[in-house]
């Protein structure tokens, strides 16, 4: 790997951040149009619903050659609402303040954005003056959440942090850990932001990048499903990938993340095939594109969002803009 710390200055890391922020932000709201099944009509893809099974050859070809634009304007979730919270914190104070982020995510976030349930116990009770800490950790009987929303969210912030790699483990946890305390709910933040921060480094290799992102994340279920799609060489039909690993049926770091590592690595540089891609495979649609776009993004200043989805994506909301 290359050198843990880079000199950099703060309009520099912006601007890598903003970067991508656009590509996770438009890469959910195009996403989040696949959950309506009138977008799928006359695509040979069985992803259709988070339940439905993945693995069916070929279908990804056709996906992609069709290159489906949904009509009318593409709403965000919350996985771009959190991830604008991320951003503005690192605007504000340079750093993760987990108690500043927790009141700014629990100030703005609007329903109906698909927050799951843990999420919204969580922001309410910091709304209503709670500490996010026993809220955290009491989610699930007390396991704590492992769910997929700590990756969904901050590939900014790998993006912000890619000249200081620990500096990216380290905030990737404190940004993890307001609303996923369980050990893969976190692994998957960190996963993600350092598959962002590789990509702003130019990383090409995709055996090269899985096994750097291996290389930070911590033991367990989340590290284990990303070593098995290393696994997978390019060249491999990408529903088999998810066949294997998840394609984020279950909502959770563990069967999401590593499919959408895989599908960065592979397509780095190609943000509309990186995209299309993973909404081909189903599951959580909007948050496996939101991941893949966030990252892709980060290493690609110039503007490899097609203009048309960002036409077609909402607004920032005014409060950030």
């Amino acid at each position: 790997m290359e050198s843990q710390r880079l000199s950099v200055d703060t309009a520099t890391r912006d601007r890598r951040a903003a970067a991508s922020l656009v590509g996770l932000s438009a890469g959910d709201a195009y996403g989040n149009q696949f959950f309506d099944l009138d977008a799928w009509r006359q695509i040979p893809c069985p992803g259709r619903l988070r339940q439905t099974p993945v693995y069916e050859p070929g279908h990804v070809e056709s996906f992609l050659k069709a290159k489906l634009l949904p009509g009318g304007q593409w709403p965000w979730t919350d996985d771009s609402e959190m991830a604008f919270g991320i951003v503005a914190e690192l605007r504000r104070n340079g750093e993760i303040d987990p108690d500043v982020l927790a009141a700014t995510w629990a100030s703005h976030y609007q329903l109906p954005r698909d927050y799951g349930l843990s999420a919204l116990r969580i922001l309410d009770g910091v709304s209503e003056g709670g500490d996010w800490r026993p809220l955290s950790r009491s989610a699930f009987d007390g396991a704590g959440s492992l769910g997929n929303g700590s990756a969904m969210r901050i590939a900014p912030l790998g993006a912000w942090f890619a000249d200081d790699l620990d500096a990216v483990v380290t905030q990737a946890r404190l940004a993890s850990e307001i609303t996923h305390s369980h050990v893969d709910g976190i692994a998957g933040g960190i996963a993600t932001a350092m598959a962002a921060a590789l990509s702003v480094r130019g990383s090409s290799d995709p055996g090269e990048f899985l096994e750097a992102i291996l290389d930070v994340t911590p033991d367990g279920e989340v590290r284990h499903g990303i070593e098995e799609a290393a696994a997978h060489p390019a060249g491999t039909d990408p529903a088999e990938v998810a066949a294997h690993v998840g394609n984020g049926r279950y909502i959770l770091a563990t069967d999401t993340v590593p499919l959408c590592l895989w599908v960065a690595a592979h397509h780095l540089g190609d943000y509309p095939t990186a995209v299309r891609t993973v909404v081909s495979l189903g599951g959580d649609i909007d948050t496996n594109a939101a991941i893949v776009g966030g990252i892709v993004a980060a290493g690609d200043l110039r503007e490899p969002v097609p203009g048309e989805w960002l036409a077609a994506r909402e607004p920032y909301p005014h409060w950030f803009a």
